[in-house]
């Protein structure tokens, strides 16, 4: 799967907003400043696809996930959350609660293993990031599913 990083105030208001559909194997992911509920809460106002919504702590693990439906006004995750991952709705089937995500940056075709809070892609450039990749640390992948999250 590849993530658009997106860090600044503007970009995570806007989100997926305005959007038709994501392209295949898309995400974004929405870098919030500390865990909290409300900071984490998405809306889904002038969003017309469902998505999965994927709630992370600081270290990256799973503290909720659900599917989040267009044009609803308010999604607030069930335990504090710094970080949302937004992607098509399949995600839901390839993470779990508890579980650490980790992002994979992939400069001119390199793939680079990220690991801890403060990844070498972390400066500010405006807000928004090149694509990374996301793989799964679960220990245990579900049925039929692979421990990577790639596309």
């Amino acid at each position: 799967m590849d993530v658009r990083r997106c860090a600044s105030f503007l970009c995570r208001l806007r989100g997926l907003t305005f959007r038709r559909r994501l392209r295949r194997g898309e995400g974004l992911l929405l870098i919030g400043g500390r865990e909290s509920r409300v900071e984490a809460a998405i809306h889904m106002l002038f969003v017309f696809f469902p998505i999965a919504t994927v709630w992370l702590d600081g270290d990256g693990r799973v503290v909720d996930a659900r599917l989040a439906r267009p044009f609803r006004p308010l999604y607030i995750p069930r335990a504090p959350a710094r970080d949302v991952l937004e992607g098509p709705p399949e995600l839901l089937e390839r993470v779990a609660m508890g579980e650490r995500l980790r992002f994979l940056k992939a400069p001119s075709g390199s793939v680079t293993r990220v690991s801890g809070r403060k990844p070498p892609y972390s400066a500010k450039v405006g807000g928004h990031r090149p694509p990374q990749s996301v793989e799964s640390s679960h220990s245990q992948p579900k049925s039929g599913v692979t421990d990577s999250l790639r596309a």
